[in-house]
């Protein structure tokens, strides 16, 4: 039985998916099972797949579902305790699942393994910077507050650089389905609601960033959702301080998914509105803080 089950969804990535796909199976830790979940592509992307010859890779095919769709499908067919995942036009280097392995030692029973990771831009790499962290220096970290570490920086979880128990992805009933952006971001956020989470800070995945013309406004809806999973958790749940942590990792997310929009007119209606819904009273300085900090930064 594999260790690591590592889930690929793929749509139409002729141009990346074999990279990617070569950098899982030139991994120094070998035991795992490759699940490429093909969401109705229409190139080339499973004619470059059969170009690499292991036993490992499992391909499942449906029609255009969506990459949440795709994942969960995934997940169902897992055999591995422990699910990674991979998109198709993202890479690792071949220590990333056996330093994933380290940290499941090291630190059992934890529900988000996660490592640094760099974006890739027009071929070059820029390193992610986190609230908290040294630059790269390549230690383990238990991290208190996952949203608290995501503000103000880049996220802490990110799809291509996490691991998740299986269990836990069945516990939290997977990816929501007929979300086209941040469907990841809503699931990292539930689990670390309950299990505590784990960074390795050196990067050993690689974003790559490609412009696809989608808007933001998917990403919006996403917190949205987040938002009203947080008010129907009962009081007793979730800390007074972990509760104003999230209520600002939301704000900051929201914010700086507008921010791009806001020379477009059709879009300026929704930030107005956005920045006049701060429901929280004592975070509204908080608020503009980070809305400052933000254009700043761009």
């Amino acid at each position: 039985m594999p260790f690591f089950s590592v889930i690929m969804p793929c749509f139409n990535k002729e141009k990346y998916i074999y990279d990617a796909l070569e950098s899982v199976i030139n991994q120094s830790f070998e035991n795992f099972e490759v699940i490429i979940v093909d969401d109705g592509s229409t190139d080339n992307s499973l004619n470059v797949v059969s170009t690499i010859d292991d036993k490992r890779i499992k391909i499942i095919n449906q029609k255009n579902e969506g990459v949440s769709a795709a994942r969960n499908r995934g997940i169902k067919f897992a055999k591995g305790e422990y699910i990674a995942f991979l998109d198709a036009d993202d890479f690792w280097s071949d220590i990333h699942l056996l330093n994933i392995y380290n940290m499941i030692n090291e630190f059992p029973g934890c529900g988000l393994y996660c490592t640094a990771y760099d974006r890739v831009v027009n071929g070059k790499k820029k390193s992610s910077r986190f609230k908290n962290m040294p630059a790269k220096d390549n230690k383990i970290y238990l991290i208190n507050d996952y949203f608290e570490e995501s503000t103000l920086g880049n996220n802490i979880a990110w799809t291509s650089a996490v691991v998740v128990p299986r269990n836990v992805l069945l516990e939290v009933g997977g990816f929501p389905e007929g979300v086209n952006r941040g469907e990841d971001r809503y699931v990292w956020g539930v689990i670390a609601l309950t299990y505590k989470v784990v960074f390795y800070n050196y990067p050993t995945a690689f974003y790559r960033i490609i412009d696809t013309g989608l808007t933001s406004s998917e990403d919006i809806n996403i917190h949205w959702i987040f938002e009203d999973y947080i008010n129907n958790l009962k009081h007793s749940e979730i800390s007074s301080e972990q509760l104003e942590n999230i209520h600002i990792y939301l704000l900051e997310r929201r914010l700086s998914f507008v921010i791009p929009l806001f020379k477009n007119k059709q879009y300026q209606k929704s930030f107005k509105t956005l920045l006049n819904s701060f429901k929280y009273g004592k975070l509204r300085p908080k608020a503009f803080e980070i809305l400052i900090r933000l254009l700043l930064r761009r």
